[in-house]
């Protein structure tokens, strides 16, 4: 009787509340004093790959090392190259079997830079010395082909630079070099072989549109498309999404006017024979989900003042930060994932002894007795992810709450996992992997914990000055964990009592 009764509980409950996450793999380093902490990117199916400056110096300069691992995390080969005293790491692109790292020459790098790229097969290293026409500050470098994609601002205004491998000449692409815009992103569409660029630029009602601009392989302008927001409202943000080339959605957020501060989402299809495309906007009092993140009582509050709001036929004002990352292609749907977060300051007065923090919403201009703030990160609350038909109507909505992460960059900590028709969010924060599945509007699980695993049995954490690491997706449902561990051990024979190491965990939620 018992066997059958568990045999029942197993059927009605399903497989998801036996999911668990599984770290198959492990790697680690161990760091000396002074060691650079590791860069670590996904080669897909092809392993991973991490690389550093070393503390070894020879005459010829810096000694840096790049290390391939396969899927299994076992190693492929490491190889070590110079970059010259006084060169300045700024970027790094995966791309085709080849790891390209960008450096400025000299300690301004005004004139030159230059990009090594080491082959994923061989280990071999191939040296571009780049002149600069005019300093460019980067924020995007990517490799299409025979040229690279600088993105950036050059003397404060937005521009995309091209640099052609084989003619070895830079340009700037047209319609970027104005004051009244700020670059978004830079996508490559290998299959249709071209790129795209997409901008926020401000129109004369000082409101803000978003511009795609299709690009081919050489650089010249294919074709220009724009979206306006309605009355009284402005775009924050955009990312989009290619389907065929037949036509680009888009989703990001918009504000009121010329705020900050997002009222909500918005979804756009821009197809070749539409001049103004439909665009559907969603208050964040729309979505269902939304303030899930809040406790209970909370939550349960601001959902009756949004009750109230709609039989007096008045909408309720939401300010948030959200940042909007790429959308997820689906079966006939598309899939958006959205971070909130907020600056915190630290705030202290002449007084000795008198020490606050501010939270959110808090105006660091106001009428306050408080003169000296500092910046004490982002503080995230939650995640949102949205699923858009491709008319533009929400299929489903829901959050996961991030209670736990402050951070001084604004880096992407969630990340899902599509599994048939199922999702799991996760994201790591202290040695602690944070889950949630969901299916649609439900929550099939709610937020678990597992720690990361170490290497032996006998291993114990101990605390760690900073938090460095994270969790990146890689392959097929694949994730990899990485960071910095300050490891003692006082039983296992061969094994050193303490050890910091640099380390990386395959990961996937089963």
């Amino acid at each position: 009787m018992n066997k059958i009764f568990k045999l029942a509980f197993l059927i009605l409950c399903g497989s998801s509340v036996f999911a668990q996450v599984e770290q198959p793999n492990r790697i680690e380093i161990e760091l000396e004093d002074g060691d650079d902490f590791f860069n670590v990117i996904s080669a897909k199916e092809e392993g991973i790959i991490i690389f550093r400056e070393t503390t070894e110096r020879i005459k010829e300069g810096n000694i840096w090392e790049v290390i391939k691992y396969d899927t299994a995390l076992h190693q492929t080969f490491v190889t070590k190259f110079p970059i010259t005293f006084g060169d300045r790491f700024i970027g790094y692109e995966h791309n085709n079997n080849n790891l390209f790292l960008l450096y400025n020459k000299g300690q301004y790098g005004n004139k030159k830079m230059l990009m090594l790229k080491v082959s994923l097969l061989t280990g071999d290293t191939t040296h571009y010395n780049i002149e600069k026409v005019f300093p460019i500050e980067l924020t995007e470098f990517l490799v299409f082909n025979d040229a690279i994609l600088f993105g950036g601002y050059v003397n404060l205004r937005p521009a995309v630079v091209y640099y052609g491998l084989k003619e070895k000449r830079m340009r700037v692409l047209p319609g970027f070099y104005n004051n009244n815009s700020e670059l978004l992103e830079i996508n490559l569409d290998h299959e249709l072989n071209v790129f795209t660029v997409s901008m926020a630029e401000k129109m004369p009602n000082k409101r803000f549109k978003i511009t795609i601009k299709t690009f081919d392989p050489a650089g010249k302008l294919l074709a220009t498309r724009s979206i306006e927001p309605k009355e009284n409202l402005s775009f924050i943000d955009g990312r989009s999404s290619n389907i065929g080339g037949r036509a680009q959605f888009i989703a990001g957020t918009y504000s009121n006017r010329r705020s900050e501060y997002s009222r909500g989402l918005y979804f756009a299809r821009i197809a070749n024979d539409e001049e103004q495309p439909d665009v559907y906007y969603y208050n964040y009092a729309d979505l269902k989900n939304f303030f899930s993140y809040m406790k209970a009582k909370r939550e349960i509050r601001v959902k009756n003042r949004i009750e109230r709001k709609k039989i007096n036929n008045k909408k309720i004002k939401f300010n948030y930060r959200l940042m909007v990352h790429d959308i997820i292609e689906r079966d006939d749907h598309f899939i958006m994932l959205g971070e909130a977060y907020y600056p915190k300051y630290n705030s202290y007065s002449s007084s000795p002894g008198y020490f606050t923090n501010l939270g959110p919403g808090y105006g660091v201009g106001s009428n306050d007795s408080y003169q000296n703030y500092n910046f004490a990160g982002y503080k995230y609350t939650h995640a949102v992810i949205i699923a858009f038909d491709k008319k533009g109507e929400i299929i489903w909505d829901n959050s996961f709450e991030i209670n736990d992460v402050t951070s001084f960059t604004l880096d992407q900590f969630v990340q899902p996992s599509i599994q048939d028709n199922e999702i799991v969010l996760l994201y790591t924060y202290e040695n602690i992997i944070r889950s949630k599945i969901i299916r649609g509007n439900q929550v099939l699980e709610g937020k678990s914990f597992n720690e990361i695993k170490l290497t032996f049995d006998d291993d114990e954490l101990k605390p760690i000055d900073s938090e460095f690491g994270g969790l990146e997706k890689w392959y097929g449902d694949y994730f990899f964990a990485y960071g910095v561990q300050k490891i003692k051990n006082l039983r296992d024979k061969d094994v050193k009592l303490n050890r910091k190491v640099f380390f990386v965990n395959k990961v996937i939620y089963q």
